[in-house]
């Protein structure tokens, strides 16, 4: 949106759609854990990739079709529906979860 913005005159740059592959929401479950090895090697391998695609691509889409409800999101294995890593537990130590607001900056 911003970039739109910013380079209006510019013209855009098409990129076609790809197939869905191991770790894709819709393609893999957030239990697949084969899948999710597989998405890791791809993104570790290839240095078009961030490490965090291995699961960005899948939590994205959960969430949005959970309606953004974190208690929805499909549990793993070892995991409860309620505990989802690094947004609401193996937080550091003292903090619960993430401020109801964000802080002002001056």
């Amino acid at each position: 949106m911003v970039g739109g913005q910013v380079f209006a005159t510019i013209p855009s740059i098409f990129v076609a759609g790809r197939a869905a592959i191991p770790g894709d929401y819709g393609y893999s479950t957030g239990s697949d854990i084969e899948d999710f090895l597989m998405r890791l090697k791809y993104s570790l391998s290839n240095s078009t990739e961030m490490l965090s695609n291995t699961v960005g691509f899948w939590m994205a889409g959960e969430m949005a079709a959970k309606q953004w409800d974190i208690g929805k999101v499909e549990a793993t294995t070892s995991l409860t529906q309620e505990e989802v890593p690094g947004v609401n537990v193996g937080l550091p130590e003292g903090v619960s979860g993430y401020p109801a607001h964000s802080p002002e900056i001056p």
